[in-house]
């Protein structure tokens, strides 16, 4: 699964001597695929043979997971949570706005040092999240070669961050923190960071209106409309 890029790649692939059908399937971070196949090739050991240099032409788009509902989302988040790492190079797909009016939201993967980030993709093709009302976030931690499009919150959703004493922490609607790439994505529901009475601030905690934090990763044309207020 190769990031989109102006940039030729060269991948070397050995095999035996011998005569193969080869086909070389290409699949972009989006899911658009090529698959071209020479047939009938003889190889000798020892022979480097180029493969016909190849422009990338996409024929059909592959999606590995379709979100359709808010029953969906959380069915798959639950599943993937199980072994996050397996999802890497999977393009998950919303298909349609997801109306969470009475329920909460399960948070894809989490922020814990690497074995919980998200590296797949996530395309929400301009579809909103609505009426979620939470203190979770869509996504614990994007990976760094984890990518999120086109998504927003709705402003019927609202959301609270509640601060706890002796932890660190992270809020965005989004996603908790960011080492990959989010784009076109925005909020336009209200956050509220909830100061508890007597709980004594020793911790920082990062509050955004669509990622909590980033340090390395890339937001790009993204958005937030929602208030950030202090309780």
């Amino acid at each position: 699964n190769q990031a989109l890029s102006s940039e030729p790649v060269s991948i070397l692939v050995p095999v035996p001597a011998g005569t193969y059908d080869l086909q070389v399937k290409v699949k972009d971070e989006l899911g658009h695929v090529m698959t071209k196949t020479v047939s009938g090739k003889t190889y000798v050991a020892g022979q480097y043979v180029n493969f016909p240099t190849l422009s990338f032409e996409p024929s059909t788009t592959e999606i590995d997971i379709e979100i359709a509902s808010a029953d969906d989302w959380n069915t798959f988040a639950t599943a993937a949570n199980e072994n996050i790492p397996s999802y890497k190079d999977k393009v998950v797909s919303i298909s349609s706005d997801l109306d969470f009016t009475g329920k909460d939201i399960v948070t894809l993967g989490a922020y814990d040092g690497g074995e919980g980030y998200f590296d797949g993709t996530l395309l929400g093709n301009g579809h909103s999240i609505k009426n979620l009302v939470s203190s979770n976030y869509l996504v614990g931690t994007i990976g760094s070669s984890g990518l999120v499009k086109e998504i927003t919150f709705d402003a019927s959703c609202a959301f609270t961050v509640n601060y706890e004493a002796g932890v660190q922490s992270h809020f965005g609607p989004l996603t908790e923190y960011v080492k990959g790439r989010v784009v076109n994505c925005h909020n336009y529901a209200p956050i509220t960071l909830d100061a508890i009475e007597g709980v004594v601030p020793d911790k920082n905690i990062y509050v955004g209106g669509l990622v909590g934090r980033i340090r390395e990763g890339l937001v790009e044309d993204c958005s937030n409309h929602g208030a950030i207020t202090l309780s």
